[in-house]
């Protein structure tokens, strides 16, 4: 039996387990963060239920109002809108299979680009080229002009949670661009790092041998 009492989903928390006559499934009474309470079946709280139907008006609003606005803007089906609604739909709809990595770690958008398309194309301007997509220059920031670029899918990678960054001198890049600024090939450096068959490596870390070579080409 799946028990899932106190726990969230969505805008809903589960309170009790309650009786329903006939029903074939075990019903919980869910509280709702817009205040109603409603009741559900346990196999669909937080697979196609995630709110007491308030979710689902609102996107239908926001898609009327978006519908209407995008009439005056002539942008629909542009590489720009669609990233704008896309960025909007991680960060706010739980339905979304990128909402955990977004809206779910509190990343949400500024309200001028929320609540404008024309102030987000005004902030970000187009696409450089259709490889292009946006990007936030802080992994951990919100989306807002100053913190988001139009970057490439090389860009990108460079600019994950998983890259180590090394700054030096106020210069900041990760491993990989440094070892390209520097002309050193990355497999050699990190053949350099840690430990191996029981013998220390020259360094311990990416960051000191990053160190060692910019010394080495600006003494």
């Amino acid at each position: 039996m799946r028990e899932i009492q106190n726990q969230r989903f969505g805008r809903l928390v589960a309170l009790e387990r309650i009786k329903v006559p006939n029903a074939n499934n075990a019903m919980w009474r869910c509280k709702c963060d817009c205040g109603n309470t409603t009741i559900a079946a346990a196999a669909n709280i937080g697979r196609t239920t995630f709110s007491c139907g308030c979710l689902a008006k609102e996107s239908a609003s926001n898609l009327l109002k978006n519908n209407k606005h995008t009439q005056t803007h002539g942008s629909t089906g542009t590489p720009e809108y669609r990233a704008w609604q896309l960025l909007k739909r991680r960060c706010y709809n739980p339905n979304d299979h990128k909402y955990p990595l977004y809206g779910g770690r509190g990343i949400v958008v500024c309200p001028q680009w929320k609540n404008s398309f024309e102030t987000f194309l005004g902030d970000m301007g187009k696409k450089p080229s259709p490889k292009h997509s946006i990007d936030r220059k802080d992994v951990n920031g919100d989306y807002g002009p100053e913190n988001c670029r139009w970057a490439t899918p090389k860009e990108q990678m460079r600019n994950t949670r998983r890259n180590i960054f090394v700054e030096i001198d106020g210069v900041k890049h990760c491993v990989s661009e440094w070892c390209e600024i520097l002309g050193i090939d990355r497999v050699r450096l990190y053949d350099q790092i840690g430990t191996r068959k029981g013998y220390v490596k020259p360094f311990a870390t990416a960051e000191a041998a990053i160190r060692h070579f910019y010394r080495q080409k600006h003494p």
